[in-house]
């Protein structure tokens, strides 16, 4: 059971700029624990850590999105020294709203359309303008529906804009992302210094290519077990930054 702020009204929660209102950032960023690699703990530990790369992580209601789970606590880039130097190190990315953005946006473009627990809303675009359409071009597009934009009582749930139901604090956790919405393109127009490549090349391409683009753990394991496993073909040999996973653990033994 998730131990709600009292402070996470969703009904109330009006503010979309400043993400880390409620729920501070504090509660995304983990230390990567040490455990011995022929024990049981490395391997139950790995399991959860890619689980939350590929379906996110949950916190007091508020989601965060795998990708961007996997690029703030497992990749490492090039930052300032000090505040007020121009001196390069390696360290950890920040955690600021433009990377909430960025994660948003993507998981939008990748299809988003809703969470799998939620009984009562869905972001599926064909029920958009659904009470629009004649009775008879309603009951076709009924029979296309995924089975997850119905509630329980298999009426139709209420449409909700992924633009705003992503970056809403919700009242509990809503299990796994679901992506039935058609993919799409994104034109990401920014001044210099915002961290554009760090992110495509960490948040988006490095995550597909170890995470072989899934978003579903169990889906993951089920094609693993059929000896079927899905797989991201790449030429990738260099890459910006350096990564805690490393390949032999991603790839090879394929947690």
């Amino acid at each position: 059971m998730i131990k709600l702020n009292k402070k996470n009204n969703e009904e109330s929660y009006k503010d979309e700029g400043r993400h880390s209102k409620w729920v501070p950032n504090s509660n995304f960023i983990h230390e990567i624990e040490t455990h011995h690699p022929l024990s049981t703990q490395y391997i139950r530990y790995w399991k959860e850590i890619k689980k939350r790369c590929m379906e996110g992580f949950w916190s007091e209601g508020k989601w965060m999105p795998g990708p961007l789970y996997f690029y703030i606590n497992l990749c490492k880039i090039k930052v300032n020294k000090t505040k007020f130097s121009t001196t390069k190190v390696v360290g950890r990315p920040f955690l600021r709203d433009l990377e909430w953005e960025k994660s948003y946006v993507f998981m939008e473009s990748r299809g988003f359309s809703g969470f799998l627990d939620d009984t009562e809303e869905t972001c599926f675009n064909d029920l958009k303008d659904f009470d629009k359409k004649s009775p008879e071009d309603q009951e076709k597009a009924l029979l296309d529906f995924p089975e997850e934009v119905f509630r329980p009582d298999k009426t139709l749930k209420k449409y909700v804009s992924a633009r705003v139901y992503l970056r809403r604090i919700h009242s509990k956790n809503l299990g796994k992302p679901l992506f039935q919405n058609q993919a799409r393109n994104v034109i990401d127009i920014e001044c210099r210094g915002g961290g554009k490549s760090y992110w495509g090349a960490n948040g988006m391409i490095l995550h597909t290519y170890l995470m072989d683009g899934v978003y579903d753990y169990a889906e993951y394991r089920a094609a693993l077990e059929k000896k079927d496993p899905y797989a991201v073909v790449s030429t990738l040999k260099t890459c910006w930054t350096k990564c805690y996973l490393g390949w032999k653990t991603c790839r090879e033994i394929r947690l």
